[in-house]
């Protein structure tokens, strides 16, 4: 049970961490300045652009797994 607690802790301080950078929201913000914007717009777009950002990392990897050989645990005793 401590690992599951330690494991999603972790996974909410790198999700934490990886939304702040700034190469996540600063694209977004300059656009959404220069193009004038409202601020439910770029909220929207930002909104969009995380539903695709969350979901490709594992088409990919699923992808990669198809390609190069999934791993295969062994069976249970």
């Amino acid at each position: 049970m401590r690992s599951v607690v330690l494991l999603v802790v972790a996974a909410a301080v790198v999700g934490v961490v990886h939304s702040i950078l700034p190469d996540h929201w600063v694209p977004l913000a300059v656009v959404g300045r220069t193009q004038r914007w409202s601020l439910f717009r770029v909220a929207r777009i930002s909104a969009l652009a995380a539903a695709g950002h969350i979901p490709a990392p594992r088409a990919l990897a699923g992808a990669r797994g198809k390609r190069f050989g999934r791993y295969e645990r062994p069976p249970r005793a």
